[in-house]
């Protein structure tokens, strides 16, 4: 029998002085290495990058510029 708990989602917060370069470099890591996360933890098994860019899973936070360039390159922003 399924039970019903609560979850939550993990962010990953930067500082908006980071470099656009530094950033973009870990959206990229984080985007091409998902696949790899539920191995990691069983919790990330229903992380995918789609869902990473999702304002309703951020709690609408705005996206680093660098971030934004890497995600717009691979789709999943407009």
């Amino acid at each position: 029998k399924d039970i019903p708990i609560i979850g939550t989602v993990s962010n990953i917060v930067v500082s908006a002085d980071l470099s656009n370069e530094t950033v973009y470099a870990l959206a990229k890591a984080l985007h091409e290495n998902a696949a790899a996360f539920p191995n990691i933890h069983a919790a990330l098994k229903a992380f995918t990058p789609a869902r990473g860019v999702d304002p309703a899973m951020n709690g609408n936070c705005a996206f680093h510029p660098g971030a934004v360039t890497y995600y717009r390159e691979v789709g999943l922003m407009k």
